[in-house]
């Protein structure tokens, strides 16, 4: 059965209906000349060609009566911008720049930019909204950069001034980033004298006259005084690259963009060095333990796999090497960590979903579904995670396992650590009723173990079941 995309509500091309494998857009009458005329431009088959766009056709499906319709590929797993690391962000934003430069060529562009357009198929960012790709409106000003820069770069920039709370929530309600007032006011506090209001003024009447008033590239231009010195500001405040001509601005940006020192150390950014040694080639030596996992998953054979506090995504990764794997959901709260995920594994990977959330906490807001719907998996992986949630964070148990166990339509695998906070020299002081025993007792209110192995002195091992499902070991 289709279902109306919630996001499809100001597409003035036509609405997005969703199916359990396809996606249909419905295309207005009004605006099906121009759809068939960017369908015949070859653009649409170009950029997904590259990657950047799903594959798209004409479909033979009649919706509502409109006589033209159009078929896309679907995405598998959905993320949203909130739950992407710097790095996926990134990633995200030299997707939006490719697309504007190859549609300059072909004499379209973007009207927006909003990262909501995005969706990544594995570690690969595509974007999705078609009705966004206009004719090319002005020679030297991409439409999409004002929004592009409020949404994508300026947090981006927030992130490598170590504003990292920030920009953690920055997509959350409106998703909108940050205005650009509102960076500048951060980045030079001498502008407070004017005040936001004015600020935003100015910016505002800047847009309008680079767009309407023709300002073009400053090397064949007679500047008044004015301008000049209205352009040395723009400058001094390190936005001159909308000055340029349209292919310089988009070059110089996507340098800007590979540019930014996102890297960022952090509690939890080296952990997997312990468990899985990650070399600088992207090979892995993994440990004992994970291999021991790795022949327990391969009993189990699950087609979805999903790993809550994955760190680095080492056992994540490996577990996508097996053919019985469709895909598998690489989550952490740290993102750093999946942001070394992303760089380690990253590249052209279709079968890894990475994502930053704390499944504790799980965010989403009236238009979001859940992470717990979207990034359900037949197997859910969360080791080493529970002492830390109950003896540092005081979680209770039968609540950290619901959460857990929302992750998986299946099995579960975690771990219990006997020596709580233990570093491999010495414990603070556990608990008397943190045993074992405990442990198992509100487990078995959630499932049926199936296996456990104690195999280091401070790792036990469970396979579980969720009650109901059939076993296959």
């Amino acid at each position: 059965m289709l279902k109306k995309s919630k996001f499809s509500v100001v597409d003035d091309i036509g609405s997005v209906y969703i199916g359990e494998n396809r996606v249909f857009r419905v295309i207005n009458p009004c605006a099906e000349k121009s759809v068939k005329k960017l369908i015949c431009s070859g653009l649409i088959e170009e950029l997904a060609r590259q990657n950047l766009f799903p594959k798209t056709w004409l479909s033979d499906e009649k919706i509502d009566g409109n006589r033209l319709v159009l078929e896309h590929e679907k995405a598998g797993v959905i993320t949203y911008p909130f739950e992407w690391s710097p790095e996926m962000m990134r990633r995200a934003a030299l997707c939006v720049l490719k697309i504007i430069k190859i549609s300059n060529e072909y004499g379209y562009e973007l009207k927006d930019a909003h990262p909501y357009n995005i969706l990544f198929c594995g570690c690969n960012p595509m974007w999705v909204d078609f009705g966004s790709i206009i004719p090319k409106k002005y020679e030297n000003n991409p439409v999409a950069l004002e929004q592009f820069f409020s949404s994508i770069y300026l947090p981006l920039k927030l992130y490598e001034a170590g504003l990292h709370s920030v920009y953690k929530k920055m997509w959350r309600v409106k998703g909108a980033g940050i205005p650009i007032e509102e960076y500048l006011l951060f980045k030079y506090s001498v502008l407070r004298i004017l005040g936001i209001n004015k600020l935003q003024f100015i910016v505002h009447a800047w847009f309008f006259l680079k767009r309407y008033l023709g300002y073009r590239s400053t090397n064949n231009l007679q500047l008044s005084k004015k301008k000049k010195i209205f352009l040395k500001l723009w400058t001094f405040l390190n936005l001159d690259i909308f000055f340029s001509n349209q292919k310089y601005v988009v070059e110089k940006i996507i340098w800007k963009v590979k540019k930014l020192q996102l890297t960022a150390k952090t509690a939890w950014s080296e952990y997997h060095k312990h468990s899985g040694l990650v070399l600088n080639d992207g090979q892995v030596i993994l440990s004992e333990r994970f291999n021991k996992i790795l022949q327990i998953i391969d009993k189990l054979q699950p087609s979805t796999v999903t790993e809550l506090a994955a760190n680095q995504g080492v056992l994540s990764n490996e577990i996508a090497k097996r053919k019985y794997v469709k895909n598998v959901i690489c989550t952490d709260y740290d993102e750093a960590s999946i942001d070394r995920f992303m760089i380690h594994f990253g590249s052209n990977n279709k079968k890894i979903i990475p994502a930053v959330i704390d499944f504790m906490r799980c965010f989403h807001n009236d238009i979001c579904e859940p992470p717990q719907n979207r990034l359900k998996s037949e197997l859910v992986i969360a080791l080493a995670v529970t002492h830390h949630l109950i003896l540092t964070q005081k979680y209770e148990l039968n609540f950290i396992f619901e959460r857990i166990f929302s992750f998986g339509e299946k099995y579960v695998i975690t771990e219990f650590m006997p020596l709580g906070l233990w570093n491999g020299k010495f414990s603070p002081e556990i608990p008397i009723w943190y045993t074992q025993e405990w442990f198992e007792g509100n487990l078995k209110n959630q499932c049926k173990i199936i296996e456990s192995t104690q195999y280091e002195k401070n790792r036990i091992l469970y396979v579980c079941r969720k009650l109901g499902v059939k076993s296959v070991m």
